[in-house]
Protein backbone atom coordinates (compact mmCIF):
# COMPACT_ATOMS: atom_id res chain seq x y z
CA UNK A 1 0.00 0.00 0.00
CA UNK A 2 1.49 3.43 -0.67
CA UNK A 3 2.23 6.19 1.92
CA UNK A 4 -1.23 7.96 0.81
CA UNK A 5 -3.13 5.75 0.56
CA UNK A 6 -2.44 4.21 4.15
CA UNK A 7 -2.99 7.73 5.33
CA UNK A 8 -6.30 7.63 4.06
CA UNK A 9 -7.10 4.15 5.21
CA UNK A 10 -6.22 5.51 8.68
CA UNK A 11 -8.42 8.91 8.32
CA UNK A 12 -10.82 6.90 6.93
CA UNK A 13 -11.25 4.46 10.00
CA UNK A 14 -10.62 7.31 12.91
CA UNK A 15 -11.27 10.27 11.08
CA UNK A 16 -9.02 13.12 10.73
CA UNK A 17 -6.33 14.12 13.09
CA UNK A 18 -5.14 17.74 14.42
CA UNK A 19 -1.90 17.31 12.29
CA UNK A 20 -0.20 15.17 10.43
CA UNK A 21 3.49 14.57 10.95
CA UNK A 22 5.86 13.23 7.92
CA UNK A 23 9.30 12.07 8.32
CA UNK A 24 12.00 11.24 5.29
CA UNK A 25 15.50 10.20 5.45
CA UNK A 26 17.65 11.70 3.02
CA UNK A 27 19.57 10.66 0.10
CA UNK A 28 22.29 11.82 -2.16
CA UNK A 29 21.43 13.81 -5.02
CA UNK A 30 22.65 12.05 -7.29
CA UNK A 31 20.45 8.90 -6.43
CA UNK A 32 17.47 11.18 -7.77
CA UNK A 33 19.35 12.32 -10.97
CA UNK A 34 20.07 8.82 -11.19
CA UNK A 35 16.40 7.65 -11.42
CA UNK A 36 16.02 6.59 -8.23
CA UNK A 37 12.27 7.86 -7.19
CA UNK A 38 12.38 8.39 -3.53
CA UNK A 39 12.59 12.11 -3.55
CA UNK A 40 9.50 12.47 -5.53
CA UNK A 41 7.41 10.01 -4.08
CA UNK A 42 8.03 11.92 -0.59
CA UNK A 43 6.54 14.61 -1.95
CA UNK A 44 4.08 13.16 -3.96
CA UNK A 45 2.97 11.42 -0.21
CA UNK A 46 3.14 14.70 1.18
CA UNK A 47 1.00 16.29 -1.78
CA UNK A 48 -1.61 13.53 -0.75
CA UNK A 49 -1.55 13.27 2.82
CA UNK A 50 -2.29 17.16 3.36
Amino acid sequence: MHSAQSIQAHIDEHGMPDKLMFSYHGTPERYLHNGDPYHCLCHQTTRLGA
